[in-house]
C-alpha cells in the first residue's frame, strides 16, 4: 500500500478527518479534497504529529509551516509520496524539493494559477480543479505531469435534515459580488442570509449579514436549513474556481443553487439541471433566477433529486479514485 504525506498550511488534515469520520461535519470539499476517501482506494494517508484548530489565514499560519516541516521531516521513513491539495500554502517543499533536500515524489494541486511559477517543474505531477487552468499548464509546460480532477461533491450526506430558516443562504469570501445579490433580493418576500467576512454596508430589510468565519461544520448546517443557495461571483473572477467549494457544498447538501456563469468551476449547472445560471454584474438576472426557484416548489424538488443523480456518477469518491490513481502511476 502507497502511503502519502498529505500537508497543507493552515488545515490539519487529521483533525479534519477525524470529524468526518465521526460525523459526517467536517468540510468535505476542498479541505480534505479526497482524502478521507484515499484508504477505500489502497493508499494510506499520513498526516503530521499535531492536531490543531483553523490556522488558515491567520497571523501564526507561518508557524503551522514550521510545524509541517518537522512533521516531514520526522516521518520521512513512513511514507512514499507528498501530497499537497493546496500548492499556494506549500511552495517551501517544492523549493526543497528543486534543491534535492527532498527526493521522494511530490504531487501538488492548483486551483486558480501557477503559484509556484518555474518552480513547478520540480513536481512530478501536477493536478488542478480548475479547467482553464489545465489548458493554461499544458500549453506552457507540454512535458509535465499535468491532470484535470475535478472536485465534486460528496455522495452520501451524513447530515440531519432540519427546520428551513432562511430561504436564500450565500455562505463565502473570495470574489464575491454580494453588493449585486443584496439588490437582486433586496424587496423580495424571501428572507437572506449572507455569511462574509466582506463589509458590504447597508443592505435591505429582508437580508441578514453575519461578518464572520464560520466553522465548516456551521456553514454546512446553515445550508441544511435554507431553500436555495446563491454564489455569486464578481465579473472578473469567472474563469477561476472561485465559489467552487461553496457549489461542493451546496451540491452535497443537495440543494438548488443560483450561480454566476462561470468557465472555471468545471461543473456545468443549467446543463445537469443543479440549478440556474446568471451572468456576472447582471442584477435582473439573478433576481429573476432567485424568484422563478423560490415560486416553484416542485422544480426545487426536481433539481434536488437531479443532483442526487448527478452524485451518482460526480462525487468525491471518484475524484479521490483518480487522485490515486495518479499516486499510483508515479510510483510505478
Amino acid at each position: 500500500m502507497i502511503k502519502v504525506f498529505c500537508i497543507d498550511i493552515g488545515y490539519s488534515f487529521k483533525t479534519e478527518c477525524k470529524k468526518w469520520e465521526g460525523n459526517g461535519t467536517a468540510y468535505p470539499g476542498q479541505a480534505l479534497y479526497g482524502i478521507n476517501h484515499f484508504k477505500e482506494q489502497g493508499v494510506m494517508p499520513v498526516f503530521e504529529w499535531c492536531e490543531h484548530g483553523y490556522f488558515y489565514g491567520k497571523w501564526y499560519a507561518g508557524l503551522d509551516e514550521l510545524i509541517k516541516l518537522t512533521s516531514m521531516l520526522k516521518y520521512r521513513k513512513d511514507y512514499d509520496l507528498i501530497y499537497i491539495p493546496h500548492a499556494y500554502y506549500s511552495r517551501w517543499i517544492v523549493c526543497l524539493k528543486k534543491l534535492r533536500i527532498i527526493k521522494k515524489p511530490v504531487v501538488v494541486c492548483m486551483h486558480n494559477k501557477n503559484n509556484l511559477r518555474g518552480l513547478i517543474k520540480a513536481c512530478d505531477c501536477v493536478l488542478t480543479i480548475n479547467p482553464n487552468l489545465e489548458k493554461e499548464l499544458k500549453r506552457r509546460y507540454s512535458k509535465l505531469n499535468i491532470k484535470y480532477i475535478p472536485l465534486m461533491p460528496e455522495k452520501e450526506v451524513k447530515l440531519e435534515t432540519t427546520t428551513v430558516k432562511y430561504d436564500i443562504i450565500s455562505i463565502g469570501n473570495t470574489k464575491r459580488d454580494y453588493p449585486l445579490l443584496t439588490k437582486a433580493a433586496g424587496g423580495l418576500p424571501y428572507k437572506c442570509l449572507i455569511v462574509t467576512a466582506q463589509d458590504i454596508g447597508n443592505v435591505p430589510e429582508n437580508v441578514t449579514v453575519i461578518n464572520d468565519r464560520l466553522d465548516y461544520a456551521e456553514c454546512l448546517a446553515l445550508y441544511m436549513q435554507s431553500k436555495i443557495i446563491a454564489i455569486p461571483i464578481t465579473a472578473e473572477a469567472t474563469e477561476g474556481v472561485f465559489g467552487l467549494t461553496s457549489l461542493v457544498d451546496a451540491l452535497y447538501t443537495c440543494k438548488p443553487v443560483v450561480v454566476t456563469k462561470t468557465t472555471g468551476l468545471g461543473i456545468q449547472i443549467e446543463k445537469n439541471r443543479l440549478g440556474m445560471e446568471a451572468e456576472a454584474g447582471n442584477t435582473e438576472a439573478m433576481r429573476k433566477a432567485i424568484q422563478q426557484l423560490m415560486q416553484d416548489e416542485e422544480l426545487r424538488d426536481k433539481i434536488s433529486n437531479n443532483i442526487k443523480k448527478f452524485k451518482e456518477r460526480n462525487n468525491m469518491e471518484n475524484s479521490a479514485g483518480e487522485i490515486c490513481k495518479a499516486f499510483k502511476e508515479i510510483m510505478n
